[in-house]
């Protein structure tokens, strides 16, 4: 909403990041995960290239990907607080990004505990951030784009393929 100092689409964000304050209620994943069984407490998305390609769930599993909770791979979130008991972001280990099909390695996590690099999963924005020389490493292998002050540009045009190997490795 323009002008009101919120951003995102939906909110799934854990209350200590939320737009919304403390005073004013519960966020919609809290709303939606309170009506739910613990096992079911879960949302999943996966982003396409075409509307037919993209899935959002809440409680559930999309038939189209996995027949069922027990054919997805689990991974921890890192939290934010010593002992485990909140936490602001979605962040999951990232072992590497690929590049038009070519593994592009990261520099080392400088996250406490981290083993690896850390993404955050955010649906409510468009940004991608990293270290000053992932970021550069990564458009100079991308091609056709070019620094303008602190944000890179690149034509609408120009095709890539990013893929983003979350998870621990095994």
């Amino acid at each position: 909403m323009k002008g009101t100092g919120y951003s995102g689409i939906l909110g799934l964000a854990f209350p200590l990041e939320a737009s919304i304050p403390d005073t004013a209620g519960r966020t919609l994943s809290e709303n939606i995960f309170s009506a739910l069984a613990d096992t079911d407490r879960f949302f999943a998305f996966k982003l396409g290239k075409t509307q037919n390609s993209s899935s959002f769930t809440l409680g559930m599993i999309d038939p189209a990907y996995a027949s069922g909770a027990s054919d997805l791979a689990y991974t921890p979130v890192f939290t934010d607080t010593a002992d485990g008991s909140q936490y602001t972001y979605w962040r999951m280990p990232l072992q590497y990004l690929t590049v038009n099909s070519t593994v592009f390695h990261l520099s080392k996590s400088r996250v406490p505990g981290a083993s690896s690099p850390v993404a955050v999963l955010d649906t409510g924005t468009t940004l991608i951030l990293g270290p000053s020389t992932d970021v550069e490493r990564f458009w100079e292998s991308v091609g056709g784009a070019r620094k303008n002050g602190s944000v890179w540009q690149v034509r609408c045009d120009r095709a890539v393929a990013v893929g983003l190997v979350l998870g621990d490795e095994n």
